[in-house]
């Protein structure tokens, strides 16, 4: 087991994203669908938050 340090910050378009590491980011719905689903995201996926609040990024409100 590790602990890695995280940053979240609010992007300009609205999104959070995560950042680790040096040079490694995410935003921070993908993550959460990628758990969601058990795998990584194909890159013509889309996700979409179902009450439109970009902010809101729990389990329930994501949908690929």
């Amino acid at each position: 087991m590790s602990v890695r340090a995280i940053k979240e910050y609010l992007v300009g378009s609205g999104y959070k994203n995560i950042k680790w590491g040096r040079n490694k980011s995410e935003y921070t719905h993908r993550l959460i669908a990628e758990y969601k689903l058990g795998r990584k995201l194909r890159k013509n996926e889309e996700i979409n938050h179902i009450d439109r609040n970009k902010s809101n990024n729990s389990l329930e409100n994501i949908e690929v």
